[in-house]
């Protein structure tokens, strides 16, 4: 089974409020523990017309954003600089243009973000920067909720098989480093089918056994998926459950033992990719834990 890469570059996208001190944390702690050139971009989102507000006699607007956002980041890092050798990034513009176009030139292996929030009708019509991030990365994201910046013991990753899960699972190897790994895979069979089953005279037992016959063939498609992974990969299980697919992984997401979520995101609109895949979707917007992505085009 072919490894994930190493992890060499981690960029962290950081706001000035507090909300984005867990997603600094946790960058620090993952560039130590990997020994990772550590990235941290601010960008200050500015209109086309911000460059006529300035005067002869008054400093740039832009410019005092600039130095407000230095400011406050190398608050942020000060303590930390004894430690890890950090690089910060201030620009002006669109945040996912210039987080994409940064995450290119410095070939990311990792992105770091908070979960972000759709401010305006257009954010929630199209996807906040958060949301286009994970859709469009280059690399693996990691969507921080947690304040817990200890390295992660525990990661459940969400397999269908697909080559994106695949992927996940690589990724989450690499990114825990040792970590023990769950490779959760949802048997769904709809309440409808069983409903017609059950009006058709089908007995419950029947049902049941159908229902494990499923269960047992995903188990067996999963450890199929183990068969060649590598020697010194960390302590694996599989887990089965049954249900909706998204429900089973938000309540997963809360169980104290899960301290991260992978999994892949299957693009639904093909032309746009406005969209991703309504499991995905559920899941990054109600999960309790860390999430682990990777979208189409990481693969690429």
């Amino acid at each position: 089974m072919e490894r994930a890469l190493p992890i060499h570059t981690i960029i962290a996208a950081l706001s000035l409020d507090p909300d984005s001190n867990p997603v600094a944390e946790r960058a620090f702690q993952l560039a130590a523990q990997h020994n990772a050139r550590l990235i941290l971009v601010h960008v200050i989102e500015t209109a086309a017309h911000t460059a006529s507000m300035t005067t002869s006699d008054s400093p740039s607007p832009l410019l005092t954003l600039r130095q407000e956002a230095q400011y406050h980041i190398q608050q942020k890092i000060d303590e930390k600089l004894r430690q890890n050798a950090v690089d910060i990034v201030i620009r002006e513009g669109a945040p996912y243009a210039i987080i994409r176009e940064l995450q290119d030139r410095e070939q990311a292996d990792l992105l770091i973000i908070g979960p972000g929030k759709a401010q305006t009708v257009r954010e929630h019509l199209f996807g906040s920067t958060a949301d286009r991030l994970v859709r469009l990365s280059s690399c693996p994201v990691l969507i921080v909720r947690n304040e817990n910046s200890r390295p992660y013991e525990r990661i459940s990753v969400a397999i269908d098989f697909s080559a994106l899960s695949a992927a996940a699972f690589h990724a989450a190897a690499e990114l825990g480093e040792g970590a023990a790994i769950d490779l959760v895979h949802i048997v769904d069979i709809p309440l409808s089918f069983e409903q017609a089953a059950l009006k058709a005279g089908t007995p419950h037992n029947e049902i049941a056994s159908y229902r494990q016959a499923k269960a047992d063939s995903a188990r067996k498609q999963v450890e199929d998926f183990l068969a060649d992974k590598q020697p010194n990969a960390p302590p694996i299980q599989v887990r089965i459950f049954h249900g909706s697919p998204a429900n089973s992984l938000v309540t997963l997401s809360a169980k104290p033992n899960t301290d991260l979520l992978a999994l892949g995101l299957q693009g639904q609109n093909i032309i746009t990719r406005a969209l991703i895949g309504s499991v995905a979707q559920r899941v990054l917007q109600a999960a309790a834990c860390d999430i682990l992505t990777v979208g189409a085009e990481a693969l690429n």
